[in-house]
């Protein structure tokens, strides 16, 4: 019927912006907003479950694996919280920002910034490998798939195809530039989606890649 069910405003009135897309669960809707304050809102009734501080600036979207909520930030941080109560479980300090959403497997967070892949074991928060792409610019949010993250710039439109085990470049792809005139514009949109072995990705010119393995 198009109905409101429920309407839930935080307890945390000091929310002023939610920039991102939500992680919901069976039973939880997880919020994360841009002075990195997370709340877990109960699916049913509305009802704020619970709601943890963590003092950094980010655009990250939550991603919720095995019981864990996790989120990278603008302050050089990657973070783990509890999802049964919003303790934190880690807090790894990164040697560049992590405003893109992270890729989250079972064993693995994939955190990105500037022209730089970090990843962090999801037990520990352990850096295990990080390597940087001064070529390529802003690098968008990741994608895993099989043993290979995939991740796009932002600023010249390269496609990434990484080896998850220890970040070696398997393959990258240019995409166009298109000019407009008096402008040109390039980048790659979001994070890849991967299905059956082929990268899709969406461009700032308005084009559509099926990228297979090279």
């Amino acid at each position: 019927s198009g109905s409101a069910v429920w309407r839930c405003t935080p307890s945390v009135a000091k929310i002023r912006t939610i920039p991102t897309a939500f992680a919901v669960t069976a039973s939880i809707v997880y919020l994360l907003d841009e002075d990195g304050i997370v709340c877990a809102i109960d699916s049913e009734t509305g009802e704020e479950k619970w709601r943890q501080p963590t003092f950094v600036r980010t655009s990250s979207s939550p991603v919720v694996v095995d019981g864990m909520v996790y989120f990278g930030s603008e302050d050089n941080e990657a973070t783990a919280l509890r999802t049964e109560d919003g303790e934190p479980q880690w807090r790894t300090r990164l040697s560049h920002e992590s405003e893109e959403t992270v890729a989250v497997t079972p064993e693995s967070v994939f955190a990105t910034g500037g022209g730089n892949v970090t990843r962090l074991s999801t037990a520990d928060g352990t850096i295990e490998w990080e390597r940087q792409f001064d070529d390529v610019g802003q690098l968008g949010s990741p994608t895993v798939a099989g043993d290979t993250v995939y991740v796009g710039s932002r600023s010249d439109g390269t496609v990434l195809a990484l080896a998850t085990g220890d970040g070696t470049e398997n393959w990258r792809v240019e995409t166009r530039s298109v000019s407009f005139g008096d402008y040109t514009r390039s980048g790659v949109v979001d994070g890849p989606a991967v299905v059956d072995g082929v990268a899709y990705v969406a461009t700032e010119p308005g084009e559509v890649y099926a990228i297979t393995e090279l």
